[in-house]
């Protein structure tokens, strides 16, 4: 819709992860180091958490497709709720295992570990990544348990690392599960960008998707976007595309930190409930985040038609004036 109207090829905030606006912050950089470090160790589960829409998925995305020119294998669990025997049974498929025919989850942990043990044998390296890591319950976090204790001559048989939101850290510092606790070989977390971070962030994406020169976004604008958002890189997209949207129709070619604080007023008020407050930016669901994109998208088509037509009438108006 807007994309014209800034000289754009792309959209530069779409929702939807893309690696090649990954966007290599402090947060990010130190993520890197950690997780390069626990595969070179080969020792212990790694754990790596942050605020849903901070970029923990695209950062996995990142890392898990140079793996195999190192000769690691990475296999990827998008994580539902899960119990221990569904991890396990999630894991055989990932793996392209057959699974047995009503195998207990003991019978299930001896037949991979017995397929590990062959890999290793083999020196091929595996790694698991198990995404949305949070909604495992305490029977499947066993199961990750088991798996770490899978070891030959030193060596896990399987790395995992698991990717979570924040709760998954508070769940792990019950006593309850200490044992499992004890197996971190090391941990960290992804916080949103900082204030000297967040222009650097819009004029990378903006500059992928075509732009040349400074942001349209005015100094004061972007800083309350960092304030708005946290530094949250989703909430910036989601934010980010309501301004241009809004700059487009009102054919602004520059943002003002007036344009933000009415943009997020009117954000607050379309999801305001009666009787409850009206979530922050940064805690929308990602059902409603999708839907939002979905509504640009067909707004730019209905828009795009309405311009097409509205074309038409001008070239028959002109043919008549010349007539």
């Amino acid at each position: 819709m807007y994309k014209s109207f800034f000289g754009l090829k792309s959209k530069p905030f779409r929702l939807n992860p893309h690696l090649r606006f990954l966007f290599n912050s402090e947060a990010i950089q130190r993520a890197v180091n950690t997780l390069k470090y626990g595969l070179y160790q080969r020792e212990g589960l790694v754990l790596l958490t942050g605020a849903p829409g901070c970029g923990k998925t695209m950062l996995i995305q990142n890392i898990s497709r140079r793996l195999p020119d190192a000769g690691i294998q990475v296999f990827t669990l998008a994580t539902p709720k899960a119990d221990g025997h569904s991890l396990l049974q999630q894991i055989f498929l990932a793996l392209g295992l057959e699974l047995p025919g009503r195998a207990d989850t003991a019978q299930l942990l001896h037949d991979l570990q017995k397929y590990l043990l062959g890999e290793v044998q083999a020196n091929r390296r595996l790694l698991l990544v198990i995404d949305e890591a949070h909604n495992l319950d305490d029977d499947a976090l066993e199961v990750v348990r088991l798996l770490s204790d899978m070891q030959l001559n030193g060596n896990l048989l399987l790395q995992i690392f698991l990717v979570a939101q924040p709760v998954l850290r508070a769940r792990l510092a019950a006593p309850r599960l200490d044992a499992l606790r004890q197996r971190f070989l090391v941990t960290d977390h992804i916080d949103g960008l900082t204030a000297e971070e967040v222009p650097q962030y819009i004029q990378k994406r903006m500059e992928q998707a075509g732009w040349q020169g400074e942001t349209p976004f005015d100094a004061e604008a972007l800083q309350r976007i960092q304030l708005a958002t946290g530094g949250n890189p989703r909430q910036i997209n989601i934010l980010c595309e309501r301004l241009l949207t809004q700059a487009y129709v009102e054919e602004k070619t520059r943002v003002s930190v007036q344009d933000v604080d009415n943009t997020l007023q009117d954000m607050e008020d379309e999801w305001r409930t009666s009787g409850d407050e009206p979530p922050v930016v940064a805690s929308t669901a990602s059902s409603q985040l999708r839907e939002q994109d979905r509504r640009l998208d067909a707004l730019e088509a209905a828009l795009n038609q309405i311009s097409q037509v509205t074309n038409t009438i001008l070239v028959r108006l002109d043919a008549l004036r010349q007539e």
